[in-house]
Protein backbone atom coordinates (compact mmCIF):
# COMPACT_ATOMS: atom_id res chain seq x y z
CA UNK A 1 0.00 0.00 0.00
CA UNK A 2 1.15 3.19 -0.87
CA UNK A 3 1.84 5.29 2.16
CA UNK A 4 -0.35 8.06 0.52
CA UNK A 5 -3.45 5.34 0.82
CA UNK A 6 -2.63 4.40 3.94
CA UNK A 7 -2.64 7.83 5.50
CA UNK A 8 -5.98 8.59 4.13
CA UNK A 9 -7.58 4.97 5.12
CA UNK A 10 -6.30 5.85 8.80
CA UNK A 11 -7.50 9.76 8.42
CA UNK A 12 -11.39 8.06 7.55
CA UNK A 13 -10.65 5.13 10.30
CA UNK A 14 -10.31 8.30 13.11
CA UNK A 15 -13.21 10.37 11.54
CA UNK A 16 -15.32 6.95 11.67
CA UNK A 17 -14.42 6.00 15.33
CA UNK A 18 -14.96 9.95 16.26
CA UNK A 19 -18.34 9.78 15.54
CA UNK A 20 -21.22 8.53 17.84
CA UNK A 21 -22.47 4.84 17.53
CA UNK A 22 -25.96 6.12 16.48
CA UNK A 23 -24.58 7.77 14.19
CA UNK A 24 -22.54 4.81 12.75
CA UNK A 25 -25.49 2.62 13.46
CA UNK A 26 -27.59 5.15 10.60
CA UNK A 27 -24.73 4.86 8.40
CA UNK A 28 -24.80 1.28 8.23
CA UNK A 29 -28.69 1.05 8.17
CA UNK A 30 -28.56 3.95 4.93
CA UNK A 31 -25.86 1.59 3.30
CA UNK A 32 -27.77 -1.47 4.22
CA UNK A 33 -30.89 -0.13 3.08
CA UNK A 34 -29.72 1.11 -0.30
CA UNK A 35 -28.04 -1.70 -0.80
CA UNK A 36 -31.49 -3.81 -0.52
CA UNK A 37 -33.10 -1.34 -2.83
CA UNK A 38 -30.37 -1.88 -5.33
CA UNK A 39 -31.04 -5.85 -5.15
CA UNK A 40 -34.96 -5.15 -4.85
CA UNK A 41 -34.66 -3.09 -8.21
CA UNK A 42 -32.34 -5.73 -9.92
CA UNK A 43 -34.60 -8.64 -9.53
CA UNK A 44 -38.00 -7.08 -10.30
CA UNK A 45 -36.57 -5.09 -13.41
CA UNK A 46 -39.17 -5.40 -16.38
CA UNK A 47 -40.21 -8.90 -16.77
CA UNK A 48 -39.66 -9.30 -20.40
CA UNK A 49 -35.87 -7.48 -20.16
CA UNK A 50 -35.42 -10.95 -17.61
CA UNK A 51 -36.44 -13.06 -20.28
CA UNK A 52 -34.61 -11.60 -22.89
CA UNK A 53 -31.50 -11.83 -20.91
CA UNK A 54 -31.75 -15.00 -19.88
CA UNK A 55 -32.62 -16.51 -23.85
CA UNK A 56 -36.29 -17.50 -23.19
CA UNK A 57 -38.05 -15.54 -26.27
CA UNK A 58 -40.76 -17.44 -25.95
CA UNK A 59 -41.41 -15.73 -22.54
CA UNK A 60 -41.21 -12.73 -23.97
CA UNK A 61 -43.43 -12.43 -26.11
CA UNK A 62 -45.68 -13.75 -23.69
CA UNK A 63 -45.21 -11.46 -20.78
CA UNK A 64 -45.63 -8.84 -23.66
CA UNK A 65 -48.61 -10.19 -24.62
CA UNK A 66 -50.40 -10.23 -20.78
CA UNK A 67 -48.74 -6.29 -20.46
CA UNK A 68 -50.91 -5.44 -23.66
CA UNK A 69 -53.70 -7.35 -22.44
CA UNK A 70 -53.98 -5.32 -18.73
CA UNK A 71 -53.38 -1.89 -20.56
CA UNK A 72 -56.14 -2.64 -22.54
CA UNK A 73 -58.25 -3.42 -19.60
CA UNK A 74 -57.33 -0.45 -17.99
CA UNK A 75 -58.19 1.54 -21.36
CA UNK A 76 -61.52 -0.22 -21.05
CA UNK A 77 -61.83 0.84 -17.15
CA UNK A 78 -61.41 4.35 -17.58
CA UNK A 79 -63.33 4.92 -21.16
CA UNK A 80 -66.19 2.83 -18.42
CA UNK A 81 -65.99 5.76 -15.99
CA UNK A 82 -65.78 8.95 -18.62
CA UNK A 83 -69.00 7.02 -19.74
CA UNK A 84 -70.48 6.84 -16.59
CA UNK A 85 -69.89 10.38 -15.90
CA UNK A 86 -71.33 11.73 -18.71
CA UNK A 87 -74.76 9.53 -17.87
CA UNK A 88 -73.97 6.40 -20.72
CA UNK A 89 -74.83 3.71 -18.15
CA UNK A 90 -75.24 1.02 -20.60
CA UNK A 91 -72.00 2.19 -22.62
CA UNK A 92 -70.45 2.54 -19.00
CA UNK A 93 -71.26 -1.33 -18.04
CA UNK A 94 -70.13 -2.29 -21.26
CA UNK A 95 -66.77 -1.04 -20.91
CA UNK A 96 -66.92 -2.44 -16.91
CA UNK A 97 -67.21 -5.90 -19.06
CA UNK A 98 -64.69 -5.60 -21.09
CA UNK A 99 -62.58 -4.70 -18.36
CA UNK A 100 -63.37 -7.30 -16.36
CA UNK A 101 -62.20 -9.98 -19.08
CA UNK A 102 -58.99 -8.49 -19.98
CA UNK A 103 -58.05 -8.71 -16.50
CA UNK A 104 -58.83 -5.58 -14.80
CA UNK A 105 -60.92 -6.51 -11.79
CA UNK A 106 -61.72 -2.87 -11.18
CA UNK A 107 -64.73 -3.10 -13.71
CA UNK A 108 -66.54 -5.65 -11.55
CA UNK A 109 -66.06 -3.92 -8.66
CA UNK A 110 -67.02 -0.78 -10.41
CA UNK A 111 -70.32 -2.78 -11.85
CA UNK A 112 -71.09 -3.84 -7.95
CA UNK A 113 -70.50 -0.89 -6.79
CA UNK A 114 -73.35 0.69 -9.92
CA UNK A 115 -75.94 -1.65 -8.65
CA UNK A 116 -75.99 0.19 -5.16
CA UNK A 117 -76.28 3.83 -7.45
CA UNK A 118 -79.08 6.32 -6.46
CA UNK A 119 -80.24 6.18 -10.25
CA UNK A 120 -82.06 3.44 -11.40
CA UNK A 121 -80.48 3.35 -15.01
CA UNK A 122 -77.71 2.79 -13.49
CA UNK A 123 -78.57 0.15 -11.70
CA UNK A 124 -80.53 -2.04 -14.08
CA UNK A 125 -77.40 -1.40 -16.59
CA UNK A 126 -75.15 -2.83 -14.22
CA UNK A 127 -77.83 -5.78 -13.72
CA UNK A 128 -77.70 -6.31 -17.06
CA UNK A 129 -73.85 -6.77 -17.88
CA UNK A 130 -73.50 -8.62 -14.20
CA UNK A 131 -75.30 -10.82 -16.04
CA UNK A 132 -72.80 -11.52 -18.27
CA UNK A 133 -69.82 -11.75 -15.87
CA UNK A 134 -69.69 -15.27 -14.29
CA UNK A 135 -68.22 -14.70 -11.12
CA UNK A 136 -69.97 -15.54 -7.59
CA UNK A 137 -69.38 -11.48 -6.59
CA UNK A 138 -71.78 -10.82 -9.57
CA UNK A 139 -74.34 -13.13 -8.84
CA UNK A 140 -74.40 -11.71 -4.99
CA UNK A 141 -74.63 -8.48 -6.30
CA UNK A 142 -77.89 -9.22 -8.26
CA UNK A 143 -79.23 -11.08 -5.37
CA UNK A 144 -78.99 -8.00 -2.98
CA UNK A 145 -80.12 -5.80 -5.97
CA UNK A 146 -83.10 -8.09 -5.90
CA UNK A 147 -84.03 -7.94 -2.50
CA UNK A 148 -83.01 -3.62 -2.26
CA UNK A 149 -85.56 -0.96 -2.18
CA UNK A 150 -85.07 2.44 -3.71
CA UNK A 151 -86.65 5.73 -4.10
CA UNK A 152 -86.77 6.04 -7.38
CA UNK A 153 -88.13 2.39 -8.45
CA UNK A 154 -91.52 2.56 -10.37
CA UNK A 155 -91.60 6.00 -10.74
CA UNK A 156 -92.29 7.17 -14.41
CA UNK A 157 -90.61 10.37 -15.74
CA UNK A 158 -90.54 11.49 -19.49
CA UNK A 159 -86.89 10.38 -19.18
CA UNK A 160 -87.24 7.01 -17.76
CA UNK A 161 -90.87 5.48 -17.86
CA UNK A 162 -91.35 3.35 -14.95
CA UNK A 163 -87.43 1.72 -14.08
CA UNK A 164 -87.76 -1.23 -12.29
CA UNK A 165 -84.01 -2.77 -11.31
CA UNK A 166 -85.10 -5.28 -8.72
CA UNK A 167 -87.35 -7.11 -12.24
CA UNK A 168 -84.26 -6.75 -14.25
CA UNK A 169 -81.80 -8.02 -11.19
CA UNK A 170 -84.10 -10.84 -10.84
CA UNK A 171 -83.88 -11.26 -14.83
CA UNK A 172 -80.61 -11.06 -14.82
CA UNK A 173 -80.37 -13.74 -12.01
CA UNK A 174 -82.11 -16.01 -14.49
CA UNK A 175 -80.13 -15.22 -17.13
CA UNK A 176 -76.96 -16.40 -15.23
CA UNK A 177 -78.08 -19.37 -14.07
CA UNK A 178 -78.72 -20.53 -17.50
CA UNK A 179 -75.18 -20.20 -18.62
Amino acid sequence: MSPNLSEHLSELRLRWLALSRNVRRSVVGAVILVAGLGVFAWAHRDPVERAVARGDLRAARTELRQRQVAEQGARSYDAGRIAEAQGSFRAAAASYVAATRQGDERGLSRLIEMTRDPSCPARSAAAVALAKVHDERSVRALKELRRARFADERKKSRRHPACDSRRVARDALKRARKV
